[in-house]
């Protein structure tokens, strides 16, 4: 079955293009955050970094247990959502 007819989490290939783009272009906001997440660092909760989720690209997540996406704009501009 081709990928683009069963797609993850209802995304589409430009989408997921997109995340793996931004994955490649952290900004530095978002480099240093990430680098206090990966590899279970926090608590030994499972992060995910620009991940694709349905028509969006969600910058960090962590949804397993809390259901969290982190927002991070800028040092100063952060907002994180619950309820994924």
């Amino acid at each position: 079955m081709p990928k683009d007819s069963n797609r993850i989490r209802g995304t589409t290939r430009e989408i997921e293009e997109a995340a793996r783009r931004l994955r490649q272009e952290l900004t530095s906001a978002e480099s240093i955050l990430w680098q206090a997440l990966r590899g279970r660092k926090l608590e030994g909760l499972k992060f995910r970094c620009q991940h694709p989720e349905g028509r969006f690209v969600v910058a960090t997540e962590y949804g397993q247990v809390i259901g969290a996406a982190i927002n991070l704009d800028s040092p100063f501009a952060v907002a994180i959502f619950f309820g994924f």
